[in-house]
């Protein structure tokens, strides 16, 4: 429902204007260079039967951004084997990346390092906050 390249070209270019090295930006997730194992971030959208009012997410696509969607930022290590808080933040490059996801409406989840092969544990939630600016404000 929400559209996430949106969302995760704002991430991109937010890095970017922060200083921060984009390695990969695709569709579907940001790499950031933190000269270790590197930052993963993707969205997740929320698993909805269909939008409220029946709007589609092509007809408005900034529909489901924020509060409108309960969909959520995922950021984590991109290697296996960094499983606690402290592997995946450990350079400031990787806490300028958090700041950043952590400026948007939707909650951050922060999952350990097993993410790019699909079988992470979610180790904290960050709660989003809905006066928080969303894409294309």
């Amino acid at each position: 429902m929400a559209n996430s390249v949106q969302i995760l070209n704002k991430i991109a270019r937010a890095a970017e204007m922060a200083g921060l090295t984009v390695n990969s930006h695709t569709a579907d997730a940001v790499v950031i260079d933190d000269g270790g194992d590197d930052i993963l971030i993707k969205y997740q959208a929320a698993d909805l039967a269909g939008p409220m009012g029946g709007v589609s997410d092509a007809n408005s696509p900034y529909l489901g951004i924020g509060v409108a969607n309960p969909g959520y930022i995922v950021f984590s290590a991109n290697a296996v084997g960094n499983d606690a808080i402290a592997d995946i933040f450990a350079t400031a490059a990787a806490m300028k990346a958090f700041a950043i996801c952590c400026g948007f409406a939707n909650d951050v989840a922060v999952m350990d390092g097993n993410e790019g092969v699909g079988t992470a544990a979610e180790l904290v939630r960050v709660k989003g906050i809905e006066d928080v600016i969303g894409v294309g404000q």
